[in-house]
């Protein structure tokens, strides 16, 4: 009896095992797995190397123009060449090498500028932290690169701030209450508001792809390089970088008039910026307050008035006295991604062609596009410039940080 019932249930199981392996069934969980992770490899790649191809098309003219009036003429310029953009493809390094810019001199097309050096530091340091990344080990890659660096060359120099500010972190300066003693944090570049964690922290949305509470509160509390506001704008870039590089989500306009990226991130407050008195949350009133509504007025007119319209109203809307200023660099490019709806090129160009920090606002813009619509949507000349032009294996690194992203995004 017992054999005779074994046999029934292996035939029965056999019969199960055809008609599944007929339809699919059988690979359909291991084949979606695998999709995912090479969509989120897509993407993860696309950010790396969108960010380097923003900074690097922005770098050699960084800061050409400071002022509309500067900026229109050089458009008309190029118009009455027949040209769409001022800028349109990567060119030489003429300037003095800089230690926030390259740092020898001719460097080639598509060498990348401190922008993308300081992703991929965070970057480095998740891969080799295997994804348990914190504060400290994150300051101790700052240390580290700091020590390696030759001492007085212009790469040391570009660290010295960061390694100061990171030692904080590593040797712990608090007392016995907690609080911390050491005013090295609150004096990193005099005390300013800058683009330090705007520019670096981006990759932490790798250990939380489409958890965008989880990346705001990591980029949040593991930026240490930033005060005030900006530290919101940080933490805000995080969450918005998560979001992009989730591999069922991608901008949708849906015919909307008033059409808002990432709006699930701007509705995220966990430490009600919204509510503090007189000044409210400062990167959402001039994301959702400014940027949005200007682009999506001007949207729909690709014209050269259009874009110049364009242009005007964020220099007048969204400038900030410190051209660095986190909360111009974001709202502007949030404002170019709207505009564009999204689409990889034209949102680089646009970025790179707006003056001010160009490189840093492209930079930020390369990535955020990158990661939405993955490496594929750039020109195959881009991502071949830049990946010849500089040392590191982005598709080697892509491919590490996705494990790393799988592995957190299962344990979730």
């Amino acid at each position: 009896m017992q054999l005779k019932m074994k046999k029934t249930v292996l035939f029965l199981f056999f019969v199960v095992f055809i008609i599944c392996l007929d339809t699919g069934i059988v690979f359909a969980i291991p084949k979606n797995k695998k999709k995912i992770e090479q969509i989120i490899e897509n993407k993860i790649y696309g950010f790396l190397v969108g960010s380097a191809i923003g900074d690097a098309l922005g770098a050699p003219h960084e800061k050409f123009v400071m002022n509309y009036e500067e900026l229109r003429n050089a458009f008309l310029n190029a118009y009455s060449k027949n040209k769409r953009f001022v800028i349109e493809d990567f060119q030489d390094y003429h300037k003095k090498p800089d230690k926030y810019s390259v740092f020898e001199e001719n460097a080639k097309k598509g060498t990348y500028t401190d922008d993308t050096r300081l992703k991929l530091l965070v970057a480095y340091a998740i891969a080799e932290s295997d994804g348990s990344l914190t504060t400290k080990k994150l300051a101790q890659a700052f240390i580290d690169r700091h020590k390696k660096a030759k001492p007085g060359s212009l790469e040391q120099q570009w660290l010295d701030e960061y390694a100061l500010a990171s030692r904080s972190i590593v040797e712990d300066h608090k007392s016995d209450d907690g609080r911390c003693t050491n005013s090295t944090l609150n004096r990193l570049w005099g005390g300013l508001i800058s683009c330090g964690g705007l520019i670096s922290m981006t990759p932490l949305a790798i250990l939380h792809i489409g958890d965008i509470k989880g990346a705001y509160l990591d980029g949040y509390e593991k930026d240490y390089l930033d005060i005030g506001y900006a530290k919101d704008v940080t933490a805000l870039a995080v969450s918005i970088m998560s979001l992009a590089l989730s591999p069922d989500y991608s901008l949708q306009d849906e015919g909307k008039e008033n059409f808002e990226p990432f709006s699930e991130v701007l509705n995220y407050d966990p430490y009600n910026y919204s509510k503090a008195p007189i000044f409210g949350r400062f990167a959402i009133n001039y994301i959702r307050g400014r940027a949005y509504p200007l682009a999506n007025s001007d949207r729909h007119n690709w014209m050269l008035q259009g874009l110049l319209s364009l242009y005007k109203e964020f220099y007048k809307s969204l400038s900030r006295e410190f051209v660095c200023d986190p909360l111009e660099v974001l709202s502007v490019a949030l404002g170019i991604i709207c505009y564009t709806k999204g689409d990889t090129v034209d949102s680089i160009l646009i970025a790179v062609n707006y003056g001010r920090d160009n490189d840093t606002i492209a930079s930020i813009v390369g990535g955020i596009v990158g990661a939405l619509n993955g490496i594929d949507s750039f020109p195959e000349e881009w991502v071949k410039t830049v990946e010849d032009a500089n040392p590191d294996d982005f598709k080697l690194l892509s491919k590490k940080l996705t494990k790393i992203a799988i592995k957190n995004r299962d344990r979730k």
